[in-house]
This record gives C-alpha cells, structure tokens and sequence, in this order.
C-alpha cells in the first residue's frame, strides 16, 4: 500500500506571453503619425476643391468686371462661401494641432496654405478669383479646428464651474441661431428698378421651352422689361404677402433649374417661378441675400405636365407660408411650406435645393446639433463628486431654455408652432448630449497627453 503523497518543490513552468498592451507614449506616437496622414490627406482635399479650374462664364457675364481682391462681401454668395470656407480648414488646423501639438504650427499651415492658394488662383488658376474674404476665413477655420485640439480638455471634460459657463454661452447661442433664422426670413428688396423676364436663356439657369401669356404679381401686369411701377411693386412684396400669376404653355422638363418667370434686375432676383424636372419651384428675395446667404425655395413635386399643355400657376407667400398651385389638363396640385426657425440649414447650402417633405428631418438634425453642446456641458456641470444628477440644476435649466426659445421665438416671429420633427429634433440633441457627457472622461485623453 502506497503511503501518502508528499508534495515536492514547485517547478514553474515555461512563461506564456501575454497580448502587449502599448504604453501611453506609444499610443501619443501613433496618435500622431495618423494626425500627419490626415494633415496631408487634408492639404490634397483642399487643394482639389480649390485649385480645380472651373468652365468659363456663359457669354453675357463675360463682360462683367472680376470681384474687387480686397472686397469682403462682394460676390452673391458671400456669406456661403465664407462658412464653406472655414469648414473647409477646420479638419487642416486640428490635424496640425493634433500631430504637432503647437499653436505656432497649426495656425501658420493654414495660413500658408490659404496665401498660396489665393495666390495661384489670383495669376495661375482659370475661373476662380482670389479674394481677402478667402484668404480671412480660411485662417479662421483652421484657427478654430486648433483650438478645438488644444483645448479639447477644456472643452470635452470642463470642471463644473467652466461647464456652466459654457453651458449658458451654448444655449445662448442656440437661441441666437434660431432668433436670425426668423429675422433673415423676412422680405428684403433693395431700391431698384425692378424688370421682368420669361424664360431667360442667361445667367445660371437652364432654358425652360414654354411660352408665358401672362405675368403678374399682386395684381400688377409684370412686362417682359422694365416694370412701370416698379416702386408700387415693390412695396407690395415688401409687405410681406406676395400672390404671383403666370399663365403659361409647359415645355420640356428640365433637368435642373430653369426659370419660367421672374422680376429683379440683372444682378439680384426678387422672385422666381421656375421649372425643375416635373416640379414647380418658387422663391422670392429674403434678408438672407443681403448676408450673401441662399435663401430657401419650395417645390411642387408633379406639377409640371408635359410639353404643350397650357396651365396655370399661382405662387407666393401669405400667414408666414410659402404656397404654390397649378392647374392643368390632369388638375390641380397644391403645396404650403410654413416658415420655420429650424431652416438656419438651408441658408449655406453650396447648392439650388428645393424644399420637400423629407426635408423636416434635417430641420430636426439641425436642432439636434444646436441642442447637443449645450445639454452636454449641462450635464458636465451638473456633476456632483463621482454622481451624475440627471435632474440636476443645469442640464434641466439648458434643455428648459432651449426649449422655451423652440417655443417663443417662432410666436415673436408670427411663424406656426414648431413642428412635433422639430421637438423630436431637440429632444434628441438634448438626451444625446448629456448621454455623451456620461461617457466622456478624463481617461481619454490620456494617450494625447503623454
């Protein structure tokens, strides 16, 4: 019978390495190796949305007289442009900061790169002009996308006192945002004799193959020149109710904008009825213009029958709306779109884009990015310790106001109540602001920082 086992020494055995997990400055390294591809991936984007020589003029601008280099607001687009331009140089600054981690370099890449660019488009570059608007806003964005990167601690994960600051100043500037979007949706008609035209084959637009009968705006007979009371008229548009008429045989559907009537001057439109595919488009001048901001336009999807039927088509704005109506061989087709101070979106668009239905859901995510940081820095300040109080005094207080302004602004303005889109659209960017103050902490940040 074997006696009891006795336990001799323990022998290790051989030594299995575990996954290497990288240190904090290998993870800063490699933080900024991708930081260096993403400012070279920066530099080609712009560089091919610039430098792109565009097709010449058609023929009756061709004698216009090139935009001044040191005017700030000279072109009809200004204002887009500008906001394009610096979104365009927010990712250059933030990379540069990113991957070097000095304010020196991040603010003079932009900079450089902005003065070589006007500079080739001034003497080398066909169909693009070199302005100082340029030159000054893309040294803004990449300004701001540096110091979105060098104080990003600040910013993502602020001490409860700093958050309440920023907090009020996000929430104000919400407010401020949906307060300019009613006052540039007001009528805005400069003095200036007002013409008509039918179907131009000039400026932008496509040529539209109908033919006009009959153009009139409040009842005033709008000729195919000068308009006799051009005056009256515009005092009529100025109050801010406007019924256009235009009789007219369809023509072929165009596929982009064309102009079937409209009244402005050479240089500025004040309102259009045009074609584009099968819809009916209709706009008029707005306070945006005068900001150098595209103004919004409606569509009247199917409207538009085919070439040689004889229609009509009323348009204008009346109870803070915009409507439009056509009658035709298959009936008639009706639309209203009200005034909303969710369409601050629509005012930068680099592009023609008519008003749909799907349209209020990018109302609402317009919303829900205005809400976003202000939520988030309320729920940041509403930190007590290690507890994060949901119904605490801030976040409350920036969703309460936000929410007052979603409701007040668009009374002051005699808009209809927002939209049940547009309060699904603040919800969201509240909710998820402070959901992503919950998830955001000093922790990651920590391989930057090394």
């Amino acid at each position: 019978m074997p006696g009891p086992r006795v336990p001799g020494p323990r022998v290790p055995g051989p030594r299995v390495p575990g996954p290497r997990v990288p240190g904090p400055r290998e993870r800063a390294s490699r933080a900024r190796r991708v930081a260096r591809l993403g400012v070279f991936a920066c530099i080609a984007v712009i560089a091919a949305a610039t430098l792109r020589p565009l097709p010449a003029p058609p023929a009756p601008a061709l004698a216009a007289d090139p935009l001044p280099m040191f005017c700030l607001a000279c072109s009809d687009l200004g204002g887009v442009d500008a906001m394009l331009n610096v979104l365009l140089f927010i990712p250059l600054g933030a990379a540069v900061a990113a991957a070097t981690g000095r304010w020196g370099a991040a603010l003079g890449v932009p900079i450089a790169l902005s003065l070589a660019i006007e500079a080739l488009q001034l003497t080398a570059i066909t169909g693009r002009d070199a302005s100082a608007l340029d030159l000054l806003t893309n040294s803004i964005g990449g300004v701001i996308g540096a110091g979105l990167v060098m104080y990003r601690r600040t910013l993502l994960t602020p001490a409860p006192r700093t958050a309440h600051v920023l907090s009020l100043a996000a929430v104000a500037a919400a407010v401020a945002v949906m307060a300019s979007t009613a006052a540039l949706l007001r009528p805005s008609i400069p003095r200036m004799g007002l013409w008509g035209q039918w179907m131009p084959q000039r400026l932008a637009f496509e040529p539209y193959s109908g033919t006009v009968h009959d153009f009139r705006i409040d009842n005033i007979l709008v000729p195919y020149q000068l308009v006799p009371e051009s005056e009256r008229l515009r005092q009529e548009l100025l109050d801010g109710t406007t019924a256009a008429h235009v009789d007219f045989t369809s023509g072929a559907q165009p596929q982009r904008l064309a102009v079937i009537a409209r009244v402005g001057s050479s240089v500025q439109e004040v309102l259009m009825i045009g074609a584009w595919r099968d819809a009916l488009v209709f706009r008029t001048r707005l306070a945006a213009k005068d900001w150098g901001l595209r103004t919004p336009m409606i569509a009247l999807p199917g409207a538009l029958a085919d070439s040689g039927v004889r229609m009509t088509a009323d348009a204008g704005v009346r109870n803070q709306r915009w409507y439009a109506t056509t009658k035709g061989a298959s009936g008639v087709v009706a639309r209203d779109v009200p005034f909303s101070v969710a369409l601050g979106w629509t005012f930068f668009l680099p592009f023609d884009h008519p008003l749909s239905d799907a349209d209020r859901w990018y109302s609402a995510l317009w919303l829900a990015a205005l809400a976003f940081p202000a939520a988030y820095w309320g729920a940041r300040a509403s930190r007590r310790g290690d507890a994060w109080i949901w119904s605490g005094t801030w976040w409350s207080l920036a969703v309460v106001m936000l929410a007052a302004a979603l409701g007040l602004v668009p009374h002051l303005a005699h808009f209809a109540p927002a939209a049940g889109s547009e309060w699904l659209g603040l919800l969201t960017g509240s909710v998820g602001g402070g959901w992503a103050a919950l998830r955001v902490t000093p922790r990651d940040f920590a391989a930057h920082s090394a």
